[in-house]
């Protein structure tokens, strides 16, 4: 009878420990601190509010946050935008921002979790929550936000980066369980592949993240036997054998929701991969001004930083304040934990191995530049798509924008505690303890200063009209759309539209923007002809598509192609948007407005809604 109770306590005891590696029973043992990201994400969100007076705000791949959008409840952000959606009676405006807000908070959340991993290896019990919740507040405007031009600090708090933060938790966390439990170390690798499964998001985008997150998986498998090897311990080959393949299969398995369409169109899938790597062969695309090591070590090296698109980037090339309290990233990141390594750090294995991959990454991201450029060069030769997989500015978003903010609080807090210890005859205690919080308060402050641009509105800036932050949708867009799902039909918008489209109202994204905010209505963009990465054959089908009138000997007439494409898809409106902003790659205004009298005259088209910026009108007759 005591064994068996015994037995049963020994078996409460392993499950109880199972639990523990588990997020959810992390969440709840911190509860004052889960409740103080509460309160860093209202901040935060304030912040935003303060400038852009609750207005939407979106560039580049971000293509938009919309109502009725097609992604809804299909992938892990999508399943946030339909409760957010759901909970404010879909108000694009409000649920945007709650959107926001819940991602921030996830953000957070993972954020102080592998910041808890990371720091107890290095710091004294005491200071690790506190330490935590300090690497929160800087992860959010980590010097990374700074080169994404207005859009604020959106893609740092992304859930689909927030997943990434957990993989990178997990592997870390392993460490604790590499020779004590072969078991727990396997459930953290796998909890870690399940999460970096999730963190994918596009293609051929972000699926760089999940290439990112094997490498990084790899080289910890290979640092966690060499060091079994050095201290002698037992591995298990069978076990390290399994842990690789439920690893590959558990992340591809959870990230089936972005590459299952990616495995059901393969012949798609590796054109695009190789047109991509064919855009990018140049190497002046990696040797500009803004991936050199200064930039870089900075966590600042994006094509867009150092020239015309975010336009407060000339603090940075002079010597501000601003410019020279960036600097203090790199020293608290690198410099001052290498130097105190060997001396103050516990598990200095663990630290260094991590502190390699950053130096690595800082190198790998200064791209065909001097020093070992041509290393760079000649690897990315080597592989089957030149320079996709990993291009310069990747592990900056993927690894360096997570571990910098641990790294600069880690100095920090040892700087604390040497200050705390240090002993001299000629400073009373007062002092010493005046001095002890001093120093790191300076420290944070200038980490803060050095980000600026998040706290005075400039994050938020236009590109194209600088004195507003965000966008508000015109009416009338809405207003089209409710008289298409009125009166259904495709719609063709003219004039044709690259992959990035900007309007006078202030908006620059993809032009996935009409086919979100448009849904269910089918309105026709480049992007239904493979956008960027389309073949020969879909950008010529774009091209007849957008070209509705052809000139002979001075005179117009209408396009045998045109008319072709109009039937093919089945075409009901044509769109005409007068708010997008200067000439595109397939038309301009002069041939549009032509075009468009050419097809009035003709009673080919008649006009059937018109307001502000748009006129829509209904395709009558296509001649044979």
């Amino acid at each position: 009878m005591v064994r068996l109770e015994i037995e049963g306590k020994y078996l409460m005891h392993e499950r109880y420990n199972l639990w523990k590696i588990k997020l959810l029973s992390f969440l709840l043992r911190e509860k004052k601190y889960i409740i103080a990201l509460f309160i860093l994400a209202l901040f935060y969100l304030s912040v935003i509010l303060f400038y852009t007076h609750g207005s939407l705000l979106f560039d580049g791949d971000n293509y938009g946050f919309y109502h009725l959008t097609s992604g809804l409840f299909t992938t892990p952000a999508g399943i946030l935008e339909g409760i957010s959606l759901f909970i404010t009676g879909s108000n694009i405006y409000v649920a945007f921002y709650i959107y926001f807000f819940i991602s921030m908070v996830i953000a957070l959340m993972a954020v102080f979790y592998l910041s808890v991993e990371f720091f107890k290896y290095f710091l004294t019990p005491r200071y690790v929550r506190i330490a935590a919740l300090t690497s929160s507040f800087l992860y959010v405007i980590t010097p990374v936000v700074l080169v994404d031009y207005y859009n604020t600090f959106l893609g740092n708090v992304s859930i689909n980066s927030s997943f990434f933060t957990l993989f990178l938790a997990f592997m870390i966390g392993s460490y604790e369980f590499h020779q004590s439990d072969q078991k727990r170390f396997m459930s953290m690798l796998l909890l870690g592949a399940f999460f970096l499964g999730l963190s994918v998001t596009l293609f051929p985008n972000d699926i760089r993240t999940m290439f990112v997150g094997f490498a990084i998986f790899f080289l910890f498998l290979v640092f966690t036997v060499a060091r079994n090897i050095y201290t002698g311990a037992k591995i298990s080959a069978r076990l390290l054998a399994a842990s690789i393949l439920l690893f590959v299969f558990i992340s591809v398995v959870a990230s089936l929701y972005i590459t299952l369409p990616m495995f059901l169109n393969i012949g798609s899938t590796v054109h695009s991969a190789s047109t991509a790597a064919l855009n990018f062969t140049s190497l002046g695309f990696y040797t500009g001004a803004f991936n050199t090591i200064p930039w870089t070590i900075r966590l600042l090296d994006e094509w867009s930083f150092p020239t015309g698109f975010v336009l407060y980037h000339s603090i940075y090339f002079h010597l501000d304040i601003v410019n020279i309290a960036s600097f203090f990233w790199p020293i608290l990141a690198l410099f001052v934990p290498l130097i105190v390594a060997f001396r103050y750090i516990k598990n200095r294995s663990l630290f260094l191995f991590l502190m390699a991959l950053v130096v690595c990454a800082i190198f790998w991201e200064k791209g065909a530049n001097p020093p070992f450029g041509s290393v760079w060069y000649f690897i990315n030769s080597k592989l089957p798509f030149g320079y996709q997989f990993i291009p310069t500015g990747t592990l900056t978003g993927d690894y360096l924008s997570k571990i910098y903010p641990d790294l600069a609080v880690l100095s920090i807090f040892l700087i604390f505690e040497s200050l705390r210890n240090w002993r001299s005859r000629g400073f009373h205690m007062s002092y010493r303890r005046i001095v002890a919080l001093a120093v790191p308060i300076f420290l944070v402050s200038m980490l803060v200063v050095a980000e600026a641009p998040v706290f005075d509105g400039q994050l938020e800036a236009n590109y194209y009209n600088p004195d507003t932050s965000g966008f508000f949708i015109p009416r009338e867009y809405s207003e089209v759309r409710g008289y298409v799902l009125d009166h259904p039909g495709n719609v063709l918008i003219l004039p044709g539209a690259t992959t990035y489209i900007t309007f006078s109202w202030n908006y620059s994204g993809t032009t996935y923007f009409y086919n979100q905010f448009f849904y269910p209505v089918n309105v026709t963009t480049n992007q239904n002809f493979g956008g960027g990465y389309g073949t020969a054959q879909q950008a010529a089908a774009y091209v007849n598509i957008t070209s509705p009138i052809i000139y002979n000997n001075g005179s117009a007439s209408l396009s045998s192609n045109w008319m072709n494409e109009v039937k093919a898809d089945n075409y009901s409106y044509i769109l005409f948007d007068k708010s997008i902003i200067g000439s595109t790659l397939y038309e301009n205004y002069t041939y549009t407005n032509t075009a468009i009298h050419y097809l009035l005259d003709h009673h080919i088209i008649d006009p059937v809604y018109s307001k502000g910026f748009l006129t829509l009108y209904r395709i009558d007759y296509v001649e044979d």
